[in-house]
């Protein structure tokens, strides 16, 4: 005897489903808004300012009717800030559009909703750009000596956003990133990432590729990895993301070592121009102090915002508790602050703000002033309508496609009011999104 259950009813049952549509990624951009916040309006190709370098020595003790000190001229150069372009661009059939119009078709506009995610994904790049950015668009390097040509072999990377590490090498990369091998000068193979295992033990971080890639043909040890607009493009300059990204802490925060030319000055003829870097092996209170110390020598300013990692964070709070004092609350003697900040509550070192951000270097802890930044803006975001339309007309197809474009840099005018603490040992670390 058949039972009429709701399994014999499922055609004619009708689904419910949620009302939203959850991201599954991490879209927290805490450094786009907290750092270099103040902007300045762009006009022309590049922004340039005059700095003062070093103390003209023409003045002395000496003694009665003495000769007179020689009269030397200051130092001054003038900085230069190019204007760096970033682009996104969408496209949507017009089925996905016509049906999706309503609520009771879908669960989002689908032409409102991909737009909104292109927004958020740029602005989630510009995040990795302004915590961990040279300006040299590096997501990582080729670390293989192996590769033979099969496909589905993975190769071994390292150095995340080109700076010298031997673990977590994917950390930047991403499965259908569009990707490029280059030595600098000569554009090799675009593919694009099928896969990725991300790894803090060395030769570990390791990627998989859509099609062949040769050792010494298709790629070399040590060449970059950067993005690429399209598997067909030949001008590496102008079409990949190297050497045109904006600038980012890292770069701005040096004292040479990854970025020699900063702003049109070198860092090594006018050591004013540098930053404080000090590289320790793990992190310590008294190594913090030396570097405000040293900040404060150099620049006569106090840095006013720290930058970390969650797991440099972490080894801070770890530090911290072994020097704590316990307080009483007040509210009894059975009740006592341990000092753990309650949620909610901005971690500070000696009042300064500590903002922890899933894309700062590992490792190294960044002390910036952010009254010596600026966020030059030419064009603060926004999607191209010059001919009267955002929405553009494919050919040959019932389609349509938009783009998004932002152009600014990010620059200081005082290098050496910054520093940072490099090298340090990172604990249970991840890579910048779980995949």
């Amino acid at each position: 005897m058949a039972v009429f259950d709701a399994v014999a009813f499922g055609d004619m049952l009708k689904r419910v489903y949620g009302p939203n549509v959850i991201s599954q990624v991490s879209d927290k951009v805490l450094l786009r808004k907290e750092i270099a916040t103040s902007t300045d309006e762009w006009t022309g190709s590049e922004v340039r300012f005059p700095i003062a370098l070093g103390r003209a020595q023409s003045f002395m003790a000496h003694g009665a009717l003495g000769i007179l000190p020689t009269p030397v001229n200051e130092t001054f150069t003038s900085t230069v800030i190019p204007v760096k372009w970033m682009h996104g661009r969408i496209q949507l059939g017009v089925d996905a559009m016509k049906q999706s119009m309503t609520n009771r078709g879908a669960f989002a506009r689908a032409l409102n909703f991909i737009m909104d995610r292109l927004v958020t994904n740029i602005a989630d790049d510009l995040n990795r750009i302004m915590a961990s950015g040279t300006g040299r668009g590096i997501f990582a390097l080729a670390d293989d000596t192996s590769s033979v040509g099969n496909v589905g072999d993975p190769i071994q990377v390292d150095s995340p956003m080109g700076i010298a590490s031997p673990v977590y090498g994917t950390r930047f990369l991403q499965p259908g990133m569009l990707i490029a091998f280059t030595d600098g000068t000569t554009l090799k193979n675009i593919r694009t990432i099928t896969s990725l295992s991300e790894s803090g033990t060395q030769g570990n971080s390791t990627i998989v590729l859509d099609n062949v890639v040769v050792y010494n043909t298709g790629y070399t040890n040590n060449d970059f990895i950067v993005r690429a607009a399209s598997p067909t493009i030949t001008n590496l300059t102008r079409d990949t993301s190297l050497d045109n990204e904006p600038m980012g802490l890292e770069g701005i925060v040096d004292d040479g070592t990854l970025v020699a030319n900063f702003q049109a000055v070198q860092r090594g003829t006018y050591t004013d121009w540098q930053a404080t870097r000090l590289v320790v092996s793990a992190l310590s209170l008294d190594a913090l102090q030396r570097l405000f110390d040293t900040i404060d020598q150099q620049s006569g300013e106090t840095p006013t915002h720290n930058v970390v990692h969650h797991s440099i964070r972490r080894a801070y709070l770890s530090a911290a508790d072994s020097a704590r004092t316990f307080m009483q609350t007040g509210r009894g003697p059975q009740m006592f602050d341990i000092g753990q900040e309650p949620m909610g509550m901005q971690l500070t070192y000696n009042g300064i703000p500590i903002l922890s951000d899933k894309d700062v270097t590992l490792g190294n802890w960044l002390a910036v002033n952010n009254n010596h930044l600026t966020r030059f803006v030419l064009v603060e975001g926004e999607w191209i309508d010059e001919d009267g339309a955002v929405l553009v007309r494919l050919t040959d197809q019932d389609a349509f496609e938009a783009t998004y474009r932002i152009a600014e840099n990010t620059a200081t005018d005082k290098c050496n009011s910054h520093g940072k603490i490099v090298g340090m040992s990172t604990t249970n670390a991840i890579g910048r999104h779980v995949v």
